[in-house]
């Protein structure tokens, strides 16, 4: 009987065990979703965070940006003007993305591609707040290559670099 009641101590207690670090493996994994959601969390996570090297970034929720509306249009001769409104759907505070825009050909084949980062683009926060709009716009010289190549359209992507 005494064995089997240590038996059972050692049993329970490794399961208590395994159980607490699958917590702490969530919490490492979905830090950044569950700061987003209970900001007070932060101040648990980050010792965690600290001891296992990883670090609380604000949350990258691509499917919640939407880019509202873009526009593109000639400015001078080489330059063109990129407007752009982006909104988020989410109901925290989500990272702010990066743009992707394309200049496409009459057979809608990229021609120029160019990233812009948040920063390039004049936002200097690192969130997008629950339902807001960040619009800017920015102009982009295009020195084409070919003088028989012409833009004839564009995309604008948000992402996560």
């Amino acid at each position: 009987a005494k064995g089997r009641r240590a038996s059972s101590f050692v049993m329970a207690s490794l399961s208590a065990l395994l159980v607490c670090t699958l917590v702490v493996q969530v919490a490492i994994q979905e830090r950044d979703r569950i700061v987003a959601t209970v900001p007070s969390m932060a101040t648990w996570l980050q010792p965690v965070c600290h001891v296992f090297g990883c670090k609380i970034s604000p949350l990258q929720q691509i499917e919640s940006i939407v880019i509202d509306h873009s526009s593109f249009s000639k400015a001078q001769s080489d330059g063109y003007l990129l407007g752009f409104a982006v909104k988020s759907t989410a109901l925290t505070e989500v990272a702010i993305p990066s743009l992707e825009l394309t200049l496409t050909d009459m057979q809608d084949r990229a021609v120029i591609r160019r990233v812009f980062s948040p920063r390039e683009l004049g936002y200097q926060s690192q969130v997008l707040s629950p339902g807001g709009e960040w619009a800017g716009a920015v102009t982009v010289d295009v020195k084409l290559t070919d003088s028989s190549e012409r833009i004839s359209g564009y995309r604008l992507l948000a992402f996560y670099p």
